[in-house]
């Protein structure tokens, strides 16, 4: 047997060396191939996170884009968006940029296939040579994958870059990758793509751009912000320089054309927000509708075109008013001091500033900070940057302390030390005016001031004028077309002359002090505060209408009081001899100067053959135009920000689109739209509310209720409050016509609980109110807030036959596609085109706006409204000659005053109050001497070139021939009986109000035993009227300062339709009442009115 043998085949060579060098090999096999798993798996972890490619052929509709906002005339209003990005073809882009961003961003971009590994190397190269990273290896491929990507800096962003990078480079060609990335690179100050960037910085388009301007924008792709060329513009300027010598190198422009633009300094034409220039209070109302409809990412990346009804020339006119008004109010109130108190060392830094910021030529009507640098009791020389100017004591007189808790307007300094010292910053601006006043700075004030001596001597110490007189004087004469001589004849004077200050060689002014017994005729203005205040002077001999200064506890004694030794009497002064035939105010002051010229035509109405403008009498009267005399220092006035606050809101009745919005006087200092979100009391603006309910109840316009004064006692509180007439003025009994027209507070109380707080809340809320409604006693007097916009669309319920008007402040939103998204346009709307017009006219066929009031009810109301301005408080709008239906509202203590009215087109609102309630507007101030003339400057304007047509507009079918309301509808009760409460008891006067006389209505009294317990003989029977609601409310003795006289009451009766009024509209003669024993002060109970 023989024995196994194996025998080996394969026999192994080579030996260990081998056998290691095949363990080796096999071994970086096995690791490249994980190596290569692990790489895919990241490859395939970071690739699914990668954005989709997008797609160019929608990339222009999707990208995120500029929503444009256009007013009712198709101007540009505002843009809003998140990335400010218009995209255009590649067509489009000049072939110099494109060069300029290759040469300097990526030179080899035709060359690689999205990274480029020799870029990299020589960017890793000089980063290491320098120590830090001083250049990026990125493509331009690359550049425009980032814009896809999150902006973090980090590796695994990096890797997404990359593999982004390759798609793109796989999917699009590189005219395609170039469009991406000139459409998509950000370019600083919020600018996405060379389109938007050459907008903002050049406002042109980039087809229209130089070389120079295209070289920028190419300098701009590596550090937005570093080279901005609006903050660092030198560092702009260096890299444009850097771009050009690139171009150079790549043979892209000729070194002789880059040579001439080496240095030179960059021309920028920087594109405006206009929503902070025009309309920004409606704008920004926009904006939050829109966002509120279509959400915020919808609104700021969608690109949608949208129009709105604001017209921007109404717009601007309603905020000229607003700020008009506010700062001459705000000047009556006084003084808050400079801006800044300055030491040297700060003063010369200041100046530093102010010399380059300032250094171009003064415009007229812009504010400037000025530096005061020397204080005399003339005046004071101030510094506007390089410019040396004068501030005469007369055109800062009004600069008075300020004192929040004393409501006493119009108080003049004799000295500028008393307001300003050297190293204060004030605001100031040019005196001089070259151009004729626009309506919108008219001013409506009395032809009755206080004393001419504080401003003669202001005059006398004034140095420096511009006639170089130093005198009273230097002012042009008017400008406006003449009017007649007896529109302009003076006063005759009522008491001897005195001699003022006058200048050397002409004869002294004499001053003719008026009658404080004489009472102006029927809707005239006497005892009314002007809206405007200051001093003024006239040429040498021309005379002046001044105010004096009153100290912080002094006020204007009460109708028919005789003035007291220290009482300011008002005196008007005038040329001896001939009367003066015109009218005009030292430059922003608005104190009243009589002077040769003209001036009353332009807006006063025109007495009636033979009447003479009585002193007292108000009349519009425009601000001083005042031209540069050669040779002498430029006269500057004194300014500064107004605390106060006003609005203006406006909408087209017919079609509800909203015309103007100035929600305050300056959007940069307060974003807060006053116009739509505040809520403030309305006070006797809200009387329609109810007196309409009252009239859709049956009681008529000739419907009697008690016009007495009376403490009522609130149930819940216990608190006293004594609603009074803002006249000072009561009648025994009042018709409801006239408790309107007059706006008497008694009877609206006895009305409002006649007719019971639950039901005229919801009465208001059938009107439109929307706000919270507290439906209690002070509610009948507009204790309750409302918003201005829904007030507005309250009243035009009466104006439209109590059809409900829709504020339209949006007519269309189309996105990028053209397709309309939202729209409410009228369909008789010129801007649009027939096939819309024809669109709008189809949807809206046979919707009719259903009443939510009877048209009867509506007719009636406004038949009052218009009642109240042709025989009311609002002689303003008379003068004006505008045809308006509206209602005055004064809150209490004066904090809100209103008008709200209506043309035969136009529903306007005018509003003017304290945000804060820190102050009262003023003492003596109410609705007719603030918000009034501001609302008729506004429709004066406004109105001027359409007619306007008689109101009510539409009478309804079941009107009759001079309707007046009634018969009263079963279930509802009869007013209370004369002088008898709704408890029917006696009513009588609160005790320190008992020696209020009422005066008998001419052709017949009552007899004195038929007056209750409390009144004095005389009671008026019937539907016997008070006067005109002017002068200040009666208050008790307590609430009086020191040393000023209690008013007496008395009523004057104005004549009848047909009958004239008593020769020179003189009243009764007042009585004084009786003496009262000194005692302990009692606390009076509060006062509303």
């Amino acid at each position: 047997m023989n024995p196994c043998r194996v025998q080996i085949t394969n026999p192994a060579d080579g030996g260990f060396f081998y056998w290691l060098f095949k363990y080796t090999l096999f071994s970086l096999l096995g690791i490249a191939l994980l190596v290569g798993h692990a790489l895919l798996g990241v490859y395939i972890y970071f690739a699914r996170s990668v954005p989709t490619l997008p797609d160019l052929a929608t990339y222009a509709q999707r990208a995120p884009g500029i929503t444009s906002i256009y007013a009712g005339d198709n101007t540009l209003l505002a843009e809003l968006a998140s990335e400010r990005r218009e995209v255009v073809p590649l067509e489009r882009i000049p072939q110099q940029l494109l060069d300029a961003l290759i040469a300097t961003e990526d030179r080899r971009f035709y060359e690689h296939r999205g990274l480029d590994m020799r870029g990299l190397v020589r960017a890793l190269r000089e980063n290491v040579r320098h120590g830090r990273i001083s250049q990026g290896g990125s493509t331009i491929t690359q550049q425009v994958a980032k814009a896809f990507l999150s902006p973090e800096r980090s590796f695994t962003r990096k890797l997404r870059e990359a593999i982004l990078a390759r798609r793109l480079e796989a999917r699009f060609s590189k005219r395609e990758i170039l469009a991406l990335y000139l459409n998509h690179i950000f370019l600083g100050h919020g600018s996405f793509g060379v389109q938007a960037a050459s907008r903002r910085f050049f406002d042109k388009n980039v087809w229209e751009l130089g070389l120079p301007e295209l070289a920028l924008l190419a300098g701009l792709a590596k550090a937005p912000t570093r080279y901005s060329p609006i903050d660092h513009p030198l560092s702009a300027q260096a890299r444009r320089d850097k771009v050009l010598r690139n171009m150079v190198e790549c043979g892209m422009v000729p070194a002789a054309q880059a040579e001439a633009l080496y240095g030179q300094p960059i021309a920028l034409k920087p594109r405006r927000d206009t929503s902070r220039d025009i309309s920004p209070y409606f704008v920004d109302h926009v904006r939050r509708e829109l966002i509120k409809q279509f959400g915020q990412q919808a609104v700021y990346e969608g690109g949608y075109r949208i129009e709105t009804t604001v017209q921007p020339h109404l717009d601007v006119l309603a905020a000229d008013n607003v700020n008009h008004a506010t700062r001459q109010l705000d000047k009556r109130q006084g003084y808050r001091g400079p801006e800044a108190r300055l030491d040297p060392d700060a003063q010369k830094l200041f100046l530093a500033r102010a010399n380059v910021r300032y250094a171009g030529p003064l415009q007229e009507e812009t504010l400037y900070l000025a530096l005061v640098t020397a204080v005399r009791s003339g005046g004071s020389t101030v510094q506007v940057g390089p410019h040396t100017l004068e501030l005469p004591l007369l055109n800062m007189l009004w600069a008075s302390r300020y004192t929040p808790g004393d409501p006493t307007n119009d108080r003049f300094i004799r000295s500028a030390a008393e307001a300003l010292r050297p190293g204060d910053v004030i605001w100031v601006k040019l005196a001089q005016r070259s151009h004729i006043p626009r309506f919108s700075e008219f001013n409506y004030v009395p032809l009755v001031t206080k004393p001419l001596e504080p401003i003669a001597q202001a005059a006398k110490n004034s140095e420096g004028f511009a006639d170089g007189s130093g005198k009273l004087g230097g002012l042009a004469s008017a400008t406006s077309p003449p009017t007649s001589a007896a529109a302009t004849a003076a006063p005759k004077p009522t008491a001897a002359p005195t001699t003022a200050a006058a200048p050397a060689g002409n004869k002294p002014p004499t001053v003719a002090v008026a009658d404080p017994s004489k009472r102006p005729t029927r809707g005239s203005s006497s005892r009314r505060r002007s809206s405007s205040t200051g001093s003024s002077s006239g040429r040498p001999g021309t005379g002046a209408i001044t105010r004096g200064p009153r100290g912080p506890n002094s006020r204007r004694p009460g109708p028919g009081t005789p003035p007291g030794p220290d009482a300011q009497t008002p005196q008007v002064v005038q040329r001896d001899p001939g009367p003066p035939s015109g009218i005009r105010f030292v430059p922003g002051t608005g104190v009243q100067v009589i002077i040769d010229g003209s001036g009353v035509k332009l807006a006063a109405q025109p007495p009636a053959p033979g009447k003479r403008i009585e002193v007292g009498e108000a009349v519009w009267v425009p601000e001083q135009t005042r031209k540069p005399v050669p040779g002498a220092l430029k006269e500057v006035l004194l300014e500064q920000a107004p605390r106060p606050q006003g609005a203006i809101y406006s909408f087209d009745l017919h079609t509800g689109y909203v015309l103007s919005m100035a929600g305050g006087n300056d959007y940069d200092r307060s974003e807060f739209n006053r116009a739509v979100q505040a809520c403030r009391q309305p006070g006797s603006a809200y009387k329609p509310v109810y007196y309409s309910l009252a009239l859709d109840r049956g009681y008529s316009y000739d419907t009697t209720w008690n016009d007495r004064v009376r403490t009522e006692v609130d149930p819940v509180t216990g608190e006293e409050w004594i609603p009074q007439n803002i006249d000072g003025t009561y009648g025994q009994t009042v018709n409801l016509e006239r408790a309107l027209v007059w706006s008497k507070n008694p009877p609206a109380l006895e009305i409002f609980k006649t007719l019971g707080k639950k039901d005229v809340a919801s009465w208001a809320r059938r009107l439109g109110f929307t706000t919270p409604i507290h439906a209690d006693d002070a509610l009948a007097l507009g204790a309750s807030c409302v918003r201005i916009d829904e007030i507005s669309r309250a009243f035009a319920l009466f104006a439209t036959s109590g059809r409900p008007t829709e504020n339209v402040s949006v007519k269309r939103v189309i996105d990028r596609g053209g397709r309309v998204l939202y729209d409410a346009s009228a369909w008789d709307d010129p801007m649009l085109d027939g096939k819309s017009r024809l669109d709008r006219l189809i949807a809206t066929a046979g919707r009719m706006r259903r009443p939510v009031i009877a048209p009867r009810t509506a007719y009636l109301m406004d038949t009052l409204l218009r009642r109240v301005v042709s025989q009311g408080h609002s002689k303003p709008i008379r003068d004006a000659k505008l045809i308006a239906a509206g209602k005055t509202g004064t809150s209490s203590r004066t904090s809100d005053v209103w008008f709200v009215g209506h043309t035969s087109r136009w529903m306007t609102t005018a509003w003017v109050g304290d945000d804060t309630y820190e102050r009262q507007l003023g003492y003596t101030d109410a609705s007719f001497t603030i918000s009034v003339p501001m609302w008729t400057r506004y429709m004066y304007a406004a109105n001027r070139e359409a007619p306007l047509v008689e109101l009510p507009q539409d009478k309804p079918g079941n009107v009759k021939p001079n309707d007046r309301g009634g018969p009263l509808l079963p279930g509802f009760p009869l007013p209370p009986l004369a002088a008898l409460g709704s408890e029917a008891r006696m009513r009588e006067l609160p005790e320190h109000l008992r020696h209020l006389r009422i005066v008998p209505p001419p052709g017949g009294e009552t007899s004195p035993a038929a007056a209750p317990a409390g009144v004095g003989a005389g009671v008026l029977k019937g539907a016997a009227l008070g006067g005109p609601g002017v002068g200040a409310p009666a208050r008790t003795q307590a609430q009086l300062p020191a040393g000023a006289q209690r008013p007496t009451a008395q009523v004057s009766h104005p004549a009848a339709p047909g009958r004239p009024a008593s020769p020179g509209g003189k009243g009764p003669r007042p009585v004084r009442p009786p003496p009262r024993k000194p005692g302990p002060p009692q606390p009076p109970p509060p006062v509303v009115f």
